[in-house]
């Protein structure tokens, strides 16, 4: 057996390069589901999981510290000492289909085994080896085309360009607008 990090320390977790990426929400009602795979899998490619308790969380408040009884994740304690008793559990190219992701658009959402998936970032990138994840079940999903989704984009738009659509109500651009319209007419 190889000789691996398999604890970390506060210290250790928030100097990640991943530490302070928050994990996005997967609502399954947005998405379409189109087919499932067994697949290898990025971690570096995860952005989010569907669990409702760990989305929101940064993967730092996730990863599991050795004598932190008040970590986020529920079996945290439990992935840790797992991984110390078997770290090679991480690298062995198996049937890892109990490992279960999302995939929307190239990014990968947990579906499955959040304390594994947590757990296993934090090893491979205390250990500087690739964070691949072999031969797990992976969904395929598309994001569903509908009047609300529709709605919604145009909403968060609109928010990001409030400045424009502040402009667009003022009076000024409105005498510009007339102004335009009558030189269009007369001239």
């Amino acid at each position: 057996m190889s000789s691996y990090i398999t604890s970390f320390t506060r210290d250790m977790v928030d100097n990640f390069s991943f530490s302070d990426h928050t994990l996005k929400e997967f609502d399954s009602r947005d998405y379409e589901f189109i087919r499932s795979d067994i697949l290898n899998v990025d971690l570096d490619l995860v952005v989010g999981t569907d669990h409702p308790d760990y989305e929101g969380k940064t993967w730092g408040e996730l990863i599991p510290i050795e004598g932190d009884k008040y970590h986020t994740l529920k079996r945290g304690e439990r992935a840790l000492k797992q991984l110390q008793e078997n770290p090679d559990y991480y690298l062995e190219d198996k049937n890892n289909s109990d490992w279960k992701f999302h995939l929307v658009n190239g990014e990968f959402y947990i579906c499955s085994t959040n304390h594994r998936v947590v757990t296993a970032k934090a090893f491979f990138e205390a250990n500087h080896l690739p964070p691949i994840i072999k031969n797990a079940q992976v969904s395929f999903y598309r994001r569903k085309i509908d009047s609300d989704s529709i709605v919604n984009s145009l909403r968060d738009e609109q928010d990001t360009n409030s400045s424009i659509t502040s402009y667009l109500k003022t009076t000024e651009f409105k005498v510009i607008l007339a102004l335009c319209v009558l030189a269009y007419f007369f001239f």
